[in-house]
């Protein structure tokens, strides 16, 4: 990403995650309260962002300013577990995944969204026209 305030940096990762549905627009401000709350943000002016890089390129940018401002230290291991913390606001809950929908549309078809338990494994059973039909073994 070329120069950017971390507003713009939040704000990109924010609308990529809309976009790509990992949140819908309502949970923008909940998202970016946790995510100023991680990088201690005291005040929020939306930017406008026309364009952003890939999603390594924002969360570079977020974690840069984490090491930056003292957040964290710098190093590979506290940066990779920093990017994961953010990623994970975006993440839903075990108990959401399990109870909500198995397939969610998105603008490209649909996306299959899977959690399985500990000791159990996803097969293929049957292939069919429109590809495997899958089974869960114990």
């Amino acid at each position: 990403m070329a120069e950017t305030t971390i507003e713009t940096a939040v704000q990109a990762l924010i609308d990529y995650a809309v976009a790509k549905s990992l949140i819908t627009e309502d949970d923008e401000i909940c998202v970016r309260n946790y995510l100023m709350d991680m990088l201690k943000l005291e005040k929020w002016e939306k930017p406008s962002v026309k364009e952003y890089g890939s999603v390594d390129e924002i969360l570079d940018e977020i974690v840069d300013f984490a090491v930056e401002k003292e957040i964290i230290p710098q190093s590979n291991a506290w940066r990779d577990l920093f990017d994961t913390r953010i990623m994970g606001v975006f993440t839903g809950m075990p108990h959401e995944v399990n109870e909500g929908e198995v397939c969610k549309e998105s603008e490209g078809g649909y996306r299959l969204v899977l959690c399985l338990q500990r000791g159990y494994q996803l097969c293929k059973k049957r292939k069919n026209s429109k590809g495997y039909t899958l089974e869960v073994r114990q």
